[in-house]
């Protein structure tokens, strides 16, 4: 029997409404829905009364709520157990895709030179996904940018990172900037709301993540908001170039854990080090290969 399906009955037990159990979990109320159903039929047996604003256990679902409550208290204990035996020798970190080019990637060589002995797991996911898998287990942290929405996650502002617009050729205005060939990055519901408030964008683009958004600007030109320690090589061989009178924008970014959980030692060593003020600009060499971004790509 999925451990998910069990852990969604005691929700919708805990809430009394398969929308706000969804909305804790994560989920859809079609997918929260979908699970008790398919616990029923694993059963044999309904386990709600479902009636208008009126969610109900029913007689055996009653008798089914202590055995959830251990079933679920056992798999908790027993990956409790199991997370201790393997932290001291492991460390898992995932981000949401548009902070993969610029956090996690500058930092995984540095995490690899400063804990050897440490095995390393990265991984790339939405903000929903990511959260998930921190409650489950699967990874120790996972970094945002926005603060989670679940009181069962802890947040630490890590630090801000400073987004500048930037362009493969001299533009005249702003606007020309943010008309065609402007790439959106996707930093965030705020950010585009920030830049919303002061110009007029029409991207003919949108991306997740920052390397491909450079990659298309140094190929097929345009414009992109990028980090300015992301994109500094470049901008000090002139292979891009700021654009003048554009607004600069400041994106926080959050480092989520579980509260439930214990954090390796090498995880707030990690965590105490890692600033965006400070990350690690790419060497100047090869700067078109700095970024992930063929050297001869943009050349004329």
């Amino acid at each position: 029997m999925d451990i998910c399906l069990i852990s969604t009955f005691l929700e919708v037990n805990r809430t009394r409404h398969f929308g706000r159990a969804a909305e804790n979990l994560f989920l859809t109320q079609s997918a929260v829905s979908a699970r008790i159903r398919q616990l029923e039929q694993q059963l044999g047996v309904s386990l709600f009364v479902r009636r208008r604003n009126d969610i109900r256990l029913t007689f055996a679902g009653r008798r089914f709520l202590s055995h959830a409550e251990r079933i679920v208290l056992a798999w908790q204990e027993a990956r409790s157990e199991l997370t201790n035996v393997t932290q001291a020798d492991s460390l898992s970190v995932g981000a949401v895709p548009a902070l993969w080019d610029v956090v996690i990637e500058p930092w995984l060589a540095q995490t690899v030179d400063r804990y050897p002995e440490v095995t390393i797991w990265a991984d790339i996911d939405g903000p929903q996904s990511l959260q998930r898998k921190i409650l489950d287990g699967a990874l120790n942290l996972g970094l945002f940018l926005e603060p989670p929405r679940t009181d069962e996650l802890e947040y630490r502002e890590l630090g801000s990172m400073e987004l500048r617009l930037v362009s493969n050729r001299a533009m005249g205005d702003v606007d020309e900037a943010l008309g065609a060939g402007y790439v959106a990055v996707d930093w965030g519901e705020r950010c585009e709301a920030d830049l919303a408030r002061q110009v007029r964008a029409q991207p003919v683009l949108r991306l997740g993540m920052a390397r491909t958004a450079l990659a298309h600007l140094l190929r097929r030109g345009g414009a992109a908001y990028l980090p300015t320690t992301f994109v500094a090589p470049l901008l000090a061989v002139g292979r891009i170039m700021l654009v003048p009178g554009a607004p600069k924008l400041s994106r926080p970014l959050f480092a989520a854990l579980a509260r439930t959980h214990d954090i390796p030692h090498h995880l707030d060593g990690w965590l105490r080090s890692l600033s965006i003020t400070s990350l690690p600009e790419p060497k100047s060499e090869n700067v078109g290969a700095a970024n992930g971004v063929p050297a001869d790509v943009g050349s004329t």
